[in-house]
């Protein structure tokens, strides 16, 4: 779970890159009222109620939602009672008319197989000028659960069909952007591939692949010391 890679229980690489992104989640959060979909064991809602937020942690899974309540029973007072968990579906939320400042949906979409509904259900909740702050991983991701691989331009098309967005961040294997709803204007700004994005999307492409030739090299390294290996047993032999 988050909360275990957070704190280092599954390893300081996996600690540092999950830090990392929790942490640039939370610097990004305006206003008071926040709601986090897909809150897992609910690390993002424990660091803003500290910081005086008051934040509603969404999860389908009833076993996330036992665990961040377990969590936050060891906060004080004054933090727990600035958060609200519910098991429930985001699309079929009841919000009682509560528009969120911000709405945090952090590895939920490359999940989902309409992640489009789920962008536009939070634009549609955020109050005007409020802001969605998305995670997603970069690039090709195996696991079991996950249905699209994102790189920078689907993420963007996502975004900006509803909201405008206003920054992107890649870091290390994931993809972060921040999407902002004007009040004063009818239809999101059209998408913008800038030079300086061009180049952030480069260097990440770069990142990624510098990564995966080391891993590479590694393997031909191992590789090559086994066949030595193998030539001094027959050589014995």
């Amino acid at each position: 779970g988050v909360m275990e890679a957070y704190y280092g229980k599954l390893g300081e690489h996996f600690m540092r890159e999950t830090q990392s992104r929790i942490h640039w989640i939370c610097a990004q959060v305006t206003g008071r009222r926040v709601l986090d979909v897909g809150c897992s064991q609910g690390i993002v809602p424990l660091l803003l109620a500290r910081e005086g937020c008051e934040v509603t942690g969404v999860d389908t899974s009833p076993q996330a939602i036992e665990e961040a309540k377990r969590y936050l029973a060891n906060e004080p007072a004054h933090v727990q009672e600035k958060i609200c968990y519910v098991n429930a579906d985001f699309l079929s939320l009841n919000t009682q008319d509560a528009e969120p400042d911000t709405i945090v949906i952090s590895d939920v979409l490359g999940q989902l197989a309409h992640p489009e509904k789920f962008v536009q259900r939070a634009a549609s909740l955020l109050k005007s000028d409020g802001c969605l702050i998305i995670t997603v991983p970069f690039g090709v991701n195996d696991g079991i659960d996950h249905k699209h691989t994102f790189y920078l331009l689907e993420p963007l098309r996502l975004l900006s069909k509803y909201l405008h967005v206003t920054q992107v961040e890649v870091m290390g294997s994931w993809l972060g952007m921040v999407a902002t709803k004007h009040h004063n204007v009818t239809t999101p700004a059209p998408i913008s591939l800038d030079i300086e994005l061009i180049a952030t999307l480069e260097k990440a492409f770069e990142a990624v692949e510098r990564n995966k030739q080391s891993r590479l090299n590694a393997l031909n390294d191992e590789t090559q010391a086994l066949n030595e290996q193998n030539l001094q047993l027959q050589a014995q032999i």
